[in-house]
């Protein structure tokens, strides 16, 4: 009889079974009883059946034999042996027992499969970590084995829930897998490494996880539009302004750092700001205040307005025309009644001078 262990070590104990009969004379009675024997007689138990008492033609005696599985191991051997007053086969009748209790094991199973490879995408430094998962689990162990490990990987990897514990049968454990997006602008490769102790596949089995993290970069804007002709009407002898918004609208937290500006001057003059290069602040605006003045000469008067800039997209380069121009002088009229009113008072003033001379 050939024992297998089907819950291994510390799982259900295996039997075995014989079937005695008497095919001896009618009314007879067979009887006996079974005991074990040999170098490993200690592992095995006779769990029933013995002694047995069989009439003849009745149902078969059923002795049944069991191996235990309270340690590991290999080819354990014994006899059960039977002593009986039969007539037809030798008294001890012995029957070779063999037995093999193998471990029982957790088996390690993912979802994905191991070595599956984890792409995470790009993000952009400072936002968001992009992340993954990976279920782990124990459907495949054997019953009541724990299936246990560590996931682990290079930074800019970042894992949790990466010691895990999973009862045969059990849910997945969850491993989530991110990458750190304040790491610096490269493109990242390394494997996410899980230590186990299944008996299905060699530990540690790897994951290959990759992402790219991109540089932030600032986005900016102008209004009015690049091209757009300014046009300035300055009071005698005095000034006026006109000015180009310029605007950071990225969404990234980044500056533009580089803003400059010219124009030929001297009629047209930058009066703000001050210094080049400026600064628009993230998600922020800065206005270009660009001053005309009445040079107290004739016209026209013409300049441009040149700015550049660096954003994510490169170099940006726009440009205003400027026409400048003064407000005439306006002068008064009269009407049909203020120029009879001068004449009445021109008539009294000779009038009056007339008598002062006679």
């Amino acid at each position: 009889m050939l024992f297998r262990s089907n819950g291994g070590n510390g799982g259900p104990a295996p039997t075995a079974s014989v079937a005695i009969t008497n095919s001896g004379d009618a009314t007879s009675t067979l009887t006996g009883s079974c005991a074990l024997s040999g170098a490993d007689a200690a592992s095995f138990a006779i769990d029933s059946g013995s002694p047995f008492s069989v009439v003849q033609g009745a149902a078969a005696a059923t002795v049944t034999v069991s191996c235990s599985t309270a340690v590991v191991a290999a080819g354990l051997t014994a006899s059960l042996d039977c002593t009986h007053d039969g007539s037809t086969a030798p008294s001890p009748a012995s029957y070779p027992l063999n037995c093999d209790i193998a471990a029982i094991t957790p088996q390690y199973n993912s979802t994905p499969a191991a070595g599956t490879a984890l792409p995470l995408g790009q993000i952009l430094q400072g936002g968001t970590n992009p992340a993954t998962s990976i279920d782990i689990d124990n459907d495949n162990g054997d019953a009541t084995t724990t299936l246990t490990g560590t996931c682990t990987a290079p930074a800019p990897f970042i894992v949790t829930g990466g010691a895990f514990s999973v009862v045969q049968g059990a849910a997945a454990a969850t491993v989530g897998l991110a990458c750190d997006a304040t790491a610096a602008p490269a493109v990242y490769s390394e494997n996410l490494s899980c230590t186990h102790n299944g008996s299905n596949i060699a530990s540690p089995v790897t994951y290959a996880a990759t992402c790219e993290v991109l540089a932030a970069a600032a986005s900016g804007s102008q209004n009015p539009a690049d091209g757009t002709a300014l046009s300035l009407v300055a009071p005698p002898g005095g000034s006026t302004t006109t000015s180009v918004a310029f605007s950071e609208v990225g969404g990234q937290g980044v500056a533009i750092t580089d803003l400059a500006c010219t124009v030929t001057g001297p009629d047209f003059v930058i009066t703000s700001p001050l210094a080049f290069p400026a600064t628009v602040p993230a998600a922020g605006t800065l206005p270009v205040v660009v001053t005309f003045t009445d040079p107290a000469v004739a016209g026209p008067f013409t300049d441009t307005l040149n700015c550049t800039y660096t954003d994510g997209t490169g170099a940006v380069a726009v440009s205003y025309p400027l026409n400048g121009a003064v407000r005439a002088v306006v002068v008064p009229t009269l009407g049909w009644m203020g120029y009879s009113i001068m004449m009445l008072g021109l008539l009294l003033v000779g009038f009056f001078g007339m008598r002062r001379k006679a």
